[in-house]
């Protein structure tokens, strides 16, 4: 018999009949001036999770374990650095532990996620599905294809059919996936659903996470409906849409490419979206962190809090499970075959890409602490003020060099041996634990010249 419930089209996200600029829905929305900070802002921690299947979860995994175990002192007392987490942002294999971990609570994804997720045999059973005679007649149908079968097994066997209206307010998750059409990542918040007059609320997460994990060739693109082509909700792109767009590309490059992809969702041409994998256009999850700090048009507006003096701690910790480069393909004089080009191509340009990524994260972060400090300065405030950034690399290169071949050398399958998961989850946890970072971040915070940061002198 088919799957209960479901048809030869695969359903389509909500529509939203009015734009509410003021409804919250699942975003992080900006502050308010006139609203008094909000005491968890003051250590404001972003994880990032990368692509790689079940390898990269479980290494994912073991550095949230990390966290768990880091206490640092707030208002007097000791807390787990974990309760201070603000903001997952994640793709593919990254975003089954993101997903988990907001859908069900830390003591649920400590306890349950290795048994529910990083053990379960997640290929055999979808390969079963696909196999299963009563679901061929899904299959035939052209709006109807294994990532939706995908989709459907996540949200009944993994997530419990749990939707974004069920979701914490904290930590928000990110889960990343890649609009084919204008090779851009699209994050699942309310912003991005705004533009296509849809409402996140009753999507459900598991879809998000099929999304974002539909790797290419193996699972097709999903499709979301954009409302937005044939019906008035009232939509109109931010002012600073609309400037990016005026200043063109010689203004702000990276702005008006952003400002462009999010526009185009209100032409008549554009009445469905295709995402697939996230890694496609951004394998670490930091771009939509990035843009949260340099840019005019940020989906997650972290410089808002930073400018506003809401930030004095911001913490980054990207965990990169990018593999090692395999080269046994070279051994001899025979051209590779034409999946494993079609798979390089596929990967490689995501490890390229994520490493660049890093590098401008570090750089632009840097570079926004010195304007910080510049205005503050221009302002007449003699007080240093003591804003810092701390970003965490996790990744296989640091790991131990007996160790760190056999990381580089796991595959990126739904499924993994046993001993692979736990020497995964055993180095994420060792990475975060150890991190000179983390440990400067626990010196400043006993340290009351730095924490919380002294407020500027009344005028």
């Amino acid at each position: 018999m088919a799957i209960a419930g479901m048809s030869d089209c695969a359903p389509l996200n909500a529509k939203l009949a009015h734009v509410d600029p003021g409804h919250p829905g699942y975003r992080l929305r900006r502050i308010d001036e006139t609203q008094p900070p909000d005491p968890r802002d003051r250590i404001f921690v972003v994880v990032t999770l990368s692509g790689g299947g079940t390898r990269a979860a479980a290494f994912g995994y073991g550095a949230l374990e990390a966290l768990r175990d880091l206490t640092v002192p707030v208002d007097g007392r000791a807390v787990s650095l974990l309760s201070e987490l603000d903001v997952i942002s994640s793709v593919s294999g990254g975003s089954f532990a993101a997903a988990y971990y907001a859908a069900f609570g830390p003591e649920k994804f400590f306890s349950d996620f290795p048994k529910d997720v990083l053990h379960r045999h997640i290929e055999t059973a979808l390969a079963f599905k696909v196999l299963a005679p009563w679901n061929w007649p899904l299959l035939w149908s052209p709006y109807f294809s294994r990532s939706d079968l995908a989709a459907d097994y996540y949200e009944r066997r993994i997530f419990g059919g749990k939707t974004f209206s069920e979701l914490p307010e904290r930590p928000l998750i990110v889960l990343n996936a890649t609009d084919l059409t204008a090779g851009a990542p699209f994050p699942f918040l309310q912003d991005s659903f705004d533009a296509l007059c849809s409402n996140l609320d009753p999507f459900p997460v598991g879809s998000a996470v099929a999304s974002s994990s539909a790797f290419p060739v193996g699972f097709p693109p999903l499709t979301l409906r954009n409302w937005n082509a044939t019906d008035d909700c009232g939509y109109e792109p931010s002012k600073a849409i609309v400037n990016a767009i005026k200043g063109g590309p010689e203004a702000n490059a990276h702005d008006y490419e952003r400002a462009t992809e999010r526009f185009s969702f209100t032409t008549p041409e554009r009445r469905y979206l295709h995402l697939s994998d996230g890694g496609i256009s951004d394998n670490l999850g930091v771009r939509a962190v990035l843009a949260g700090l340099v840019s005019g048009v940020p989906d997650l507006p972290i410089l808002q809090r930073v400018n506003g003096g809401r930030i004095d701690k911001l913490v980054v910790i990207t965990v990169d499970a990018k593999p090692g480069v395999a080269i046994k393909k070279d051994h001899g004089r025979r051209a590779p075959t034409f999946l494993t080009v079609l798979s390089r191509a596929a990967s490689a340009p995501m490890a390229n890409y994520s490493t660049d990524s890093v590098a401008w994260l570090q750089e632009s972060i840097d570079t926004d602490a010195a304007f910080v400090l510049d205005a503050i300065a221009a302002g007449g405030v003699t007080l240093p003020h003591c804003f810092d950034y701390y970003g965490v690399h996790v990744q296989f290169e640091n790991a131990p060099p007996e160790i760190k071949e056999r990381l580089k050398h796991i595959g990126t399958r739904l499924e993994l041996p046993k001993k692979d998961v736990a020497l995964l989850i055993d180095e994420g946890r060792r990475q975060v634990g150890q991190s000179k970072e983390l440990a400067r971040l626990l010196r400043d915070l006993k340290d009351p010249e730095t924490f919380p940061c002294p407020s500027p002198p009344d005028e």
